[in-house]
């Protein structure tokens, strides 16, 4: 269960993960407003990138901030949710939905409206595109 881009450009940056936090590769990460990266949640807006890996509590760096590369969720990227919750269908293409957690997006909740579907795959798999994305430049765009 994750997220996984599938079009547009790759952009590999290193982004701060605060210490005691478990993540998951292919989770959707959010600024923190200090300049680091936490799992994005169900009432997060602003995301940052794609986790490159996985950060346990078994890790020997758990208890420390430390650095972790991931694709910058860019404005003209896709991205596969292969982990929706609630059925998805084909009339939800162009609709906006809230995540559940850092790897689900919710397609029966509609107040953030962070992920635009863009394609329909199955009734548990959608592409679709962050609505506050990454840009080049710096700072957050809305692509809605």
């Amino acid at each position: 269960m994750a997220f996984y881009q599938k079009t547009g450009k790759r952009q590999g940056e290193a982004q701060m993960v605060p210490a005691s936090n478990i993540v998951t590769a292919g989770a959707v990460m959010r600024w923190d407003g200090n300049g680091n990266v936490l799992p994005a949640t169900t009432t997060s807006s602003h995301h940052a990138m794609l986790a490159g890996k996985n950060k346990k509590v078994a890790d020997s760096d758990y208890a420390t901030a430390t650095e972790m590369t991931g694709a910058m969720l860019t404005p003209d990227a896709e991205f596969e949710c292969d982990s929706v919750s609630g059925t998805a269908t084909v009339g939800m293409v162009g609709k906006s939905y809230d995540l559940l957690d850092s790897v689900s997006v919710n397609v029966s909740a509609q107040v953030q409206r962070v992920f635009t579907i863009t394609k329909f795959i199955s009734a548990t798999k959608v592409w679709g595109r962050f609505n506050s994305s990454y840009q080049v430049t710096g700072g957050f765009g809305n692509n809605v």
